[in-house]
């Protein structure tokens, strides 16, 4: 299993309710121990029942996968195995219905990859 790198993200309005490991990339002024080869992150949330954060990100449509219970996202609920993908440009409040993991990512285009 490859380190993670725990991180605060910006916004958290109930810090000791969840938590943040950063597993891949880059994100919130800081880059995980896991190498990448392309501008991006990955975030594993662990959000305790009632806990509210919100995802601001530079990344183009970056998207959130419910891995485990149910969270609302600007008034709609979304149980696991939803995936749902945002704007860059708009801030989102999640919180969480239940006990809760989600899963953050996002990565910039690189452009046309060819393979012959």
């Amino acid at each position: 299993m490859a380190p993670v790198t725990r991180i605060a993200v910006p916004g958290s309005v109930r810090n000791t309710s969840h938590r943040s490991a950063l597993v891949g990339g880059e994100a919130c002024r800081t880059t995980a121990a896991v190498h990448t080869h392309s501008p991006m992150f990955y975030i594993r949330w662990r959000l305790a029942a009632g806990a509210r954060t919100q995802l601001d990100t530079q990344y183009r449509e970056p998207a959130t996968y419910v891995v485990m219970a149910a969270v609302r996202v600007q008034g709609r609920m979304f149980e696991a195995g939803k995936m749902l993908v945002f704007e860059r440009a708009q801030l989102f409040v999640f919180t969480a219905l239940t006990p809760a993991v989600v899963m953050l990512l996002g990565e910039e285009p690189i452009g046309w990859l060819f393979i012959e």
